[in-house]
C-alpha cells in the first residue's frame, strides 16, 4: 500500500486507493507540476509468501502495459499509461482519471439497461475497439470491470495489459477473463478481431439480462452448450438479440467478421436525427453523450462503415 500524501518521483501526490487487482494497485494522485488529476497504477508491494518470479511477473506486466499503451495513445476512447518509472522499486504509471462509474456499477443501478443505452455504450465501446484493430491490435480483455462510463455519458476502454499484435494470433498464452473470453482465445489455439466481439457480445447481455452466455467458462465448455436458459431473452429488442446471439456464436466464423458490422447494427438501435429527443435519464447518459456529438450518428464514433 502506498500511504496518502505520499509524493512519487518527485511530482505526483497520492491520494485515495481507487482498486487492486491483476497484480497491480491503483491511486487518485495529483501531478503536483500540471494541477491534473491523475489515476496512478503500481505494482503491489513484495510480501513475504510471494515468489520472487511471480513479483517480477507483475512488474514485467505493467512494463508492458505501459509499453503498448504508448502504441496505442492515440485510439480515442482508450485509457492508456501516458508516463511511468520505479518507486521504492515498485513499477508505477500515470493515466487519465475517469470521473464516473464503471460499467459493473452502470448495470447494477439500471437491472436491465434499456435498448438505447445498450446500444450507445456498445457502439462506443466498439468504435475503440476498431481503432485497436485498425492499428494491429485485439485488446483481448473486454467486460464490464473493463469500460467505464464518465459522468458526461462518453464511454472509455480500460486496461491494455492483455493487449496482443494480432500479427501474434497463433502464438501466445491462453488468457481472458472466465465468462467474458472467446473460446479460441481461452484454449490458445488463436485469435483475431471475432474474439473481442465475441467478449463485446457478452458485455451486451449483461447490460441486456443481467447475465452472461457462459458464466463460468474457460476453455473446456462443450460446443452445444446452450448460452441461455428459455425465455431468457424474451423481452429483448430483436434486432438486440439477433446480433448479441451472433457476436457469442460458439464458432468465430459464424461471428460478424469486422466491428464495422456491429457498429452498423447498433447504429440502426440509436435514435436519429428526425426522431424525438431522447428522454433524460439520470447521469451518466451514453445516449445524451452521443446525440450531443453528432444527432444523426454518423460521426460521432471512431469506427468508420464499410
Amino acid at each position: 500500500m502506498v500511504v496518502e500524501n505520499t509524493l512519487v518521483s518527485g511530482r505526483f501526490r497520492v491520494g485515495r486507493k481507487l482498486g487492486e487487482g491483476g497484480g497491480g494497485q491503483v491511486y487518485a494522485v495529483r501531478d503536483i507540476h500540471s494541477g491534473r488529476n491523475l489515476a496512478m497504477k503500481i505494482q503491489a508491494p513484495r510480501l513475504p509468501f510471494v515468489r520472487t518470479g511471480t513479483y517480477s511477473q507483475d512488474g514485467a506486466a505493467l512494463v508492458y502495459e505501459k509499453e503498448v499503451g504508448a502504441e496505442l495513445s492515440e485510439v480515442p476512447g482508450l485509457v492508456v499509461a501516458e508516463e511511468g518509472a520505479e518507486f521504492m522499486g515498485r513499477h508505477f504509471f500515470v493515466m487519465e482519471r475517469i470521473e464516473g462509474p464503471l460499467l459493473a456499477k452502470f448495470i447494477e443501478d439500471r437491472t436491465p439497461v434499456d435498448t438505447p443505452s445498450i446500444a450507445a455504450v456498445l457502439a462506443q465501446v466498439c468504435g475503440t475497439l476498431a481503432c485497436m484493430h485498425e492499428r494491429g491490435y485485439a485488446h483481448r480483455d473486454v467486460k464490464s470491470e473493463n469500460v467505464s462510463v464518465e459522468w458526461s455519458g462518453r464511454v472509455r476502454l480500460l486496461d491494455v495489459g492483455f493487449a496482443e499484435k494480432l500479427s501474434n494470433a497463433h502464438d501466445f498464452s491462453p488468457t481472458g477473463t472466465p465468462g467474458y473470453v472467446a473460446p479460441e482465445l481461452s484454449s490458445g489455439k488463436h485469435f483475431d478481431e471475432r474474439s473481442d466481439i465475441f467478449s463485446a457480445g457478452c458485455v451486451l447481455f449483461e447490460m441486456a439480462v443481467m447475465k452472461l452466455p457462459y458464466p463460468h467458462f474457460s476453455g473446456h465448455a462443450p460446443v452445444e452448450t446452450e448460452p441461455f436458459s428459455p425465455h431468457d431473452l424474451d423481452q429483448m429488442d430483436p434486432t438486440l438479440r439477433q446480433l448479441g446471439l451472433a457476436m457469442i456464436a460458439w464458432d468465430p466464423d459464424h461471428r460478424p467478421r469486422r466491428i464495422p458490422e456491429v457498429l452498423a447494427v447498433l447504429r440502426s438501435l440509436l435514435p436519429k436525427a428526425e426522431a424525438p429527443k431522447p428522454p433524460r435519464r439520470r447521469p451518466p447518459d451514453p445516449v445524451r453523450w452521443l446525440w450531443a456529438q453528432d444527432p444523426d450518428q454518423t460521426e460521432a464514433l471512431p469506427g468508420r462503415l464499410p
